[in-house]
């Protein structure tokens, strides 16, 4: 199932779960680190119900993957796209709501 786990191959000093991005035709047909080997958060188990009848995203996933990520500048190139670069680099409070430009789950 797409959009279930979250991370990149930067990670594999950080976590140990591991899933390799393939193209799904008609929901991510070129995922981002396509083919390659990338280590992060394992979401699938996670009840992501609450949030999206709520049109949220849990904005804790990101603030994980930042304070985890080596190099902040490169992280900021996919969170910038989502105004939120600012606020993760400051820990400040935000919440985001999820739109068609904005699917996480």
């Amino acid at each position: 199932m797409p959009f279930t786990v979250l991370g990149g191959p930067d990670l594999k000093v950080k976590y140990a779960f591991s899933f390799t991005p393939v193209s799904i035709q008609g929901k991510s047909e070129t995922p981002l680190h396509q083919d390659s080997a990338c280590f992060g958060l394992d979401l699938r188990n996670y009840n992501t119900d609450p949030d999206r009848k709520a049109g949220k995203i849990n904005i804790q996933w990101m603030l994980e993957m930042y304070s985890a990520y080596p190099n902040k500048e490169k992280f900021f190139d996919f969170s910038q796209s989502w105004q939120m670069g600012e606020h993760i680099e400051t820990g400040r409070n935000f919440e985001i709501q999820a739109t068609d430009h904005c699917r996480c789950f």
